[in-house]
């Protein structure tokens, strides 16, 4: 149940095409080989097979659900395979009932294969696109205003979100008196949002890439930024493109995310990387801090080439994700088992 309807993507409908490619893959290996095969839903009680292969993408996987499921498998006598396109610490996925494949190369399903567009001078100093809505986004929100950089970005917050029929204005009250107004300077920067929300100061449109490529900057404010040390790292399709465009990206993530991305070849500004390991609070701050005072300077040439860098990345997984050989290793090892 959501309050009201997604505001369609272009890169998730690449994402949905591409899907379908894997999927058939893993759904003919599973037939051939009487393995259960499950997409995005935990439930081993169900099959009549004693080996279960979970798909878990397009969301950060959750380890107690993980574990909970092969404690089931294991009073079942069967076993779980799980493929994630979460990084995962594997230390804490331990279970004799379990084996997982972190796959994020499965990332690139939202990658763009065009040419990396030109570097423009930017009319604008940053984009942030805030399409679902929850206490630290609305912090967000609230920080923005308070930093004077409201008039100085294309910014949104439409306040969508699920498992809830309230929107608007009493979606916004509920969020702020519930986790903000204990916060005195909170308090101010409600008084004058809550006459503007849902805010969007740009035209809704399905492709935003004139948007931020007439930007300096990509704040993205990924779903479980605040989310650290769960054992599992994810980034949506907000951030893979942040990365494929030649702006500073300025990525909100979960701890130790961005040392992921780096370590697997993505270029991320040091700046970034230099706030890592901090709590999401100072994350936050830090990364206002950089826009408020606009602390990051890039030459073009170099936007350019980082986003080149980035795409070519993405291109390469993408290819091989989308053949049988790419999953030969986690066929082989299921059916061994």
């Amino acid at each position: 149940m959501n309050n009201q309807s997604h505001v369609p993507v272009y890169e998730l409908k690449l994402e949905k095409q591409r899907w379908q490619l894997v999927l058939s893959i893993l759904k003919e290996f599973a037939q051939q080989n009487q393995i259960a095969f499950l997409h995005r839903k935990f439930g081993s009680g169900t099959s009549r097979f004693d080996k279960i292969l979970i798909t878990h993408l397009f969301d950060l996987i959750n380890c107690e659900q993980v574990m909970s499921d092969a404690d089931t498998c294991s009073k079942l006598g069967k076993k779980l395979y799980v493929i994630t396109d979460s990084w995962v610490d594997y230390e804490k996925f331990q279970h004799p009932n379990l084996i997982i494949f972190s796959m994020p190369e499965l990332l690139s399903l939202t990658a763009l294969t065009d040419n990396v567009p030109p570097v423009r001078k930017p009319s604008k100093l940053y984009n942030a696109f805030i399409h679902r809505t929850e206490s630290v986004r609305q912090s967000w929100f609230y920080f923005l205003y308070l930093r004077n950089l409201f008039d100085k970005g294309y910014i949104s917050y439409k306040l969508f979100q699920i498992n809830t029929t309230l929107s608007g204005r009493e979606l916004f009250d509920k969020i702020h008196v519930d986790h903000l107004s204990s916060v005195p300077h909170f308090n101010q920067a409600y008084e004058v949002l809550k006459e503007l929300i849902p805010y969007s100061n740009f035209v809704d449109r399905e492709d935003l890439s004139e948007l931020i490529l007439d930007t300096k900057y990509s704040l993205v404010l990924d779903t479980y930024a605040p989310d650290d040390d769960v054992g599992s790292y994810y980034i949506s399709e907000k951030v893979t493109r942040a990365l494929q465009y030649p702006t500073v990206s300025l990525p909100f993530l979960q701890r130790g995310t961005l040392q992921k991305l780096s370590d697997s070849g993505f270029y991320i500004n040091p700046s970034m990387m230099a706030i890592d390991q901090l709590s999401w609070q100072e994350r936050q701050q830090h990364i206002l801090d950089i826009l408020e005072n606009d602390l990051i300077n890039v030459s073009d040439r170099d936007l350019y080439g980082q986003a080149q860098h980035n795409r070519s990345i993405f291109s390469s997984w993408l290819t091989r994700c989308l053949t049988q050989d790419f999953f030969s290793q986690v066929f082989d090892t299921i059916i061994s088992d």
